[in-house]
């Protein structure tokens, strides 16, 4: 499990310099008036940010010493019922 915390970890933060890159150049694409780019760059951006979105909550959800089993039964108790 901490394991996948730290992979986690070091994603998000790839992930966030990725993001700002590609921000960079959708904002650079619309500046210089280039349609495919900023078409190309924004879907791009679209995945990078949902695979950062994906790994932040697999990155929460992994926290050591974050959810308890009991916890987590005791919230789907709650929920259910």
């Amino acid at each position: 499990m901490l394991e996948i915390y730290k992979a986690s970890v070091e994603n998000v933060r790839e992930l966030k310099k990725n993001r700002k890159k590609i921000n960079q150049l959708v904002n650079l694409s619309i500046r210089n008036k280039s349609t495919d780019f900023i078409t190309t760059h924004t879907k791009t951006h679209a995945l990078v940010y949902s695979s950062f979105a994906e790994t932040c909550f697999l990155k929460i959800v992994q926290t050591p010493n974050g959810f308890s089993d009991e916890r987590m039964q005791a919230n789907k108790s709650t929920l259910i019922g």
